[in-house]
């Protein structure tokens, strides 16, 4: 089921599921056990802060669907980033990260971007 409206997002949730649709929203994740999911971004977008949460292993991957609007992601400092199988056609996903888990003694994370993104898409940041 895709969450449509504010009242409906869990953001203690394990899974992500977003829709956004001339609208959207500021989200502030704290699940400790993460596994991935989807957002998607048409005409609206969301803002998504996973600094407070983790994955629940090694890795998961997040497809984004952005289509005239986009997506802001900021996750935490030991995850590493990888785009991955993403279709962009005038608009695109950026990722502006630095993985500093070997630094910070913490094991190292690392999320999955795929999606496609048509004149809109994503940002991806610490």
């Amino acid at each position: 089921r895709m969450n449509v409206q504010r009242d409906e997002i869990d953001e203690y949730s394990e899974k992500i599921k977003l829709v956004a649709f001339m609208g959207g929203g500021d989200l502030d994740y704290t699940s400790q056990s993460l596994q991935g999911g989807e957002i998607i971004a048409i005409w609206g977008g969301y803002n998504v802060d996973f600094t407070n949460a983790d994955m629940k292993g090694d890795s998961m991957e997040l497809n984004l669907l952005c289509i005239m609007g986009g997506c802001e992601i900021t996750v935490p400092a030991h995850w590493a980033v990888e785009k991955r199988d993403a279709v962009c056609i005038m608009g695109g996903f950026s990722v502006k990260t630095r993985s500093l888990a070997t630094e910070l003694e913490l094991p190292k994370k690392t999320l999955i971007i795929s999606g496609f993104a048509l004149m809109g898409g994503g940002e991806i940041k610490n």
